[in-house]
């Protein structure tokens, strides 16, 4: 059981994780979770008035390696995480399950002191259709819906990171 709190958001979560944490160099640290069975998280977004009970369906994983050293593009502080993701999810509020993926090669990347990633790209598959979702700064992120998944999308809007969480 873990939940986290802020002015805007709030989520609780709860199920069973396979945790692994690897310190590479004194800059490097190299951590992976994998969901063992489902874990469930409820969501909250006050700002917006949206709650949903999303649940990691068995195997969904997230690697995150950190390098204190690593300097952003265009910044001169250091620190830097990096971010991939893969595996089945379900939405209540959506009403249906999901694959969830990074692309290969387009990982999410977020400098420290950021709220949210300035780069990388996430696919999500649905029963029909696929989303794209294409972080253009930390500020916003591309969301491309192909509906049909004929590989052109009907619908393209670029949204506030604060918009989508």
């Amino acid at each position: 059981n873990l939940s986290d709190a802020t002015a805007r958001h709030g989520t609780t979560i709860t199920g069973s994780v396979q945790l692994f944490s690897e310190v590479v160099n004194s800059e490097v640290e190299v951590m992976s979770m994998t969901a063992e069975g489902a874990v469930v998280a409820k969501v909250n977004i006050y700002h917006l008035s949206f709650a949903d009970t999303v649940t990691l369906k068995n195997g969904f994983a997230v690697e995150m390696t950190y390098d204190a050293a690593a300097v952003p593009p265009g910044r001169v502080t250091a620190g830097l995480s990096t971010l991939t993701a893969n595996g089945m999810l379900e939405s209540a509020a959506a009403g249906g399950s999901v694959q969830v993926a990074t692309r290969p090669g387009a990982p999410i990347v977020e400098a420290d002191g950021d709220d949210y990633p300035y780069a990388g790209e996430v696919e999500v598959h649905g029963k029909t259709g696929t989303l794209v979702m294409t972080v253009l700064s930390p500020d916003a992120v591309r969301l491309e819906l192909d509906a049909d998944d004929n590989g052109v999308p009907e619908s393209t809007q670029s949204v506030a990171w604060d918009w989508l969480f």
